[in-house]
């Protein structure tokens, strides 16, 4: 089982799962999201050792046993987004990630994340002001579900970070922290189960109180013109404010006044077709989470692991301010130069491949792939302090020569 596929696939399972939470009104649903989410990340982690007997698809069952969790056409709809990405994830063996990618997604995904859960929140908070807060966008639990997120790809691009070039006890250390994370996740499962209603009026308490003081000072400046309303209408006005604003603090609900208004026409329909082109555009999203997973490498490898697997000779770790360490730090610089210039590396590419597809001058790329290959395979051979001197004066060249292109 890959704790790391377990990770992400949770992660990525609770973006989706943070969207559909935003509008309980529209996805309507009993089911807890977070148990899903761990029996599709669980069957996701399956698949590398499933298919190493060629069984794969057989890691689909746990995910198709979340249906049995649904009761409602609505639920099982909920629960297609999910099911799409572990599939997809299944099927394609996309089980190998890369640390900068992963980074790079992380940053734009969990931007996307927080500007959405961001816009929920006024939008609850004011919807609460005239009926229920969070009843039509649900600000709580789609802040829980990022915040899960966040926290998994932490943690994950830490794992990605130290990669497989870690010590053995490190590599323990590690396998004992994800232990850790995961049953911290299936705690939280459980706790949220026993204390959902308290935690969630414990943040709206904690958001009023929030929305109190950010309002003080308008409200001030409404009170002073309202100051200024001497007539009659002015005074109604006032009266009128003063007791919105005493309703509001309460955190009570506004019932308006309906004797003599007209009857309002009976509400359409249930919105299917907006809850199902929703839906859909979060099995594309799906899919769009994926694209950066490469086959069959088992959700391991740091960000230098581009280069085809060759076997290390066995000896001392090189420490962190070592002239190799400082020749493979230029060379990931190169990479990530790379990459702001719009190349799109691969996890399957070697430093050659990369060198071909390279644009521009291939005389000085040429010559810091064989400074950084010497360093990273060669260990019979020093890395001297002129080779660390070689290979930054050969970055600061492919730098200048793209920016004069």
């Amino acid at each position: 089982m890959s704790e790391l596929i377990f990770l992400r696939a949770f992660g990525d399972l609770c973006v989706c799962f943070a969207i559909i939470a935003g509008f309980p009104k529209l996805f309507v649903r009993d089911v807890l999201l977070l148990i899903p989410a761990l029996l599709c990340a669980a069957g996701a982690a399956l698949g590398p050792w499933l298919e190493k007997r060629k069984l794969k698809y057989a890691a689909l069952i746990l995910p198709l046993a979340s249906l049995l969790l649904a009761d409602s056409a609505m639920e099982y709809l909920i629960l297609v987004p999910a099911i799409v990405y572990t599939a997809l994830l299944i099927h394609w063996g996309a089980f190998g990630m890369e640390y900068y990618n992963s980074r790079d997604q992380f940053k734009k995904v969990g931007l996307a994340l927080g500007v959405f859960v961001g816009l929920l929140f006024p939008l609850g908070y004011f919807d609460g002001m005239y009926s229920q807060y969070w009843d039509t966008y649900d600000f709580p639990t789609a802040l829980f579900y990022g915040l899960l997120y966040a926290f998994t790809q932490v943690f994950l691009l830490r794992q990605l970070r130290l990669g497989v070039d870690s010590r053995p006890q490190d590599r323990l250390r590690n396998n004992v922290e994800m232990v850790v994370v995961m049953v911290l996740i299936i705690g939280a499962t459980v706790g949220i189960l026993a204390l959902e209603g308290l935690l969630r009026q414990s943040v709206v308490d904690l958001l009023t109180l929030v929305m109190m003081a950010v309002g003080f000072v308008p409200m001030l400046i409404l009170e002073i013109i309202n100051r200024f309303l001497n007539d009659e209408d002015g005074q109604a006005y006032v009266e009128t404010m003063e007791s919105l604003q005493e309703t509001w603090i309460r955190g009570e609900e506004v019932v308006p006044d309906l004797e003599g208004m007209p009857v309002q026409p009976e509400e359409p329909g249930f919105p299917w077709l907006a809850a199902v082109l929703i839906l859909v555009l979060l099995c594309l999203g799906a899919a769009y989470l994926l694209r950066n997973l490469g086959k069959n490498t088992a959700g391991r490898g740091s960000g230098d692991m581009l280069e085809a697997v060759e076997a290390e000779k066995p000896g001392a770790r090189e420490s962190w301010s070592s002239n190799r360490s400082k020749v493979r730090r230029i060379y990931r610089s190169y990479l990530k130069f790379l990459r702001r210039k719009g190349q799109r590396l691969r996890h399957d590419q070697t430093s050659l491949d990369i060198l071909r597809e390279a644009k521009g001058p291939a005389d000085p790329a040429g010559e810091l792939r064989r400074i950084y290959v010497r360093a990273r395979y060669d260990l019979d051979e020093p890395v001297t302090d002129l080779d660390v001197e070689d290979a930054r004066n050969v970055l600061k060249q492919i730098q200048n020569n793209a920016g004069r292109a």
